[in-house]
């Protein structure tokens, strides 16, 4: 049970939250690491802002080919390598080319997106 959800189950807890919120006087908003539907239930409860992604598209960026991505359209420097590889044979097309590609390059590190 998470703790959005446990807030969502307890009305005390909710307004002990919203009481201690207003107490402070500082902005507060909500932060989860992927936005999901407790997390926006818990927001309007609160009458809090949720800071994060939309849940619709945050998955296509929260990799580390997503974020390759938003890199390279930033015209971010990144380091060499390539990114949305979908197989063995993507992975190991991609590592040959570089290695070609860069003689230069004693070592090079493989790295999945979703470990």
């Amino acid at each position: 049970l998470s703790l959005t959800k446990a807030a969502l189950w307890s009305p005390r807890m909710l307004r002990r939250v919203a009481k201690e919120v207003r107490a402070r006087g500082n902005p507060a908003y909500i932060v989860p690491g992927l936005v999901g539907p407790e997390d926006r239930l818990l927001a309007l409860h609160l009458g809090l802002p949720v800071l994060g992604p939309d849940p619709t598209t945050a998955p296509a960026f929260a990799t580390k080919s997503g974020a390759k991505r938003i890199f390279l359209a930033a015209k971010i420097e990144t380091p060499l390598g390539a990114h949305d590889l979908r197989s063995e044979e993507d992975a190991l097309s991609a590592l040959a080319h570089h290695v070609v590609a860069y003689p230069g390059v004693a070592q090079w590190v493989l790295k999945l997106d979703h470990e």
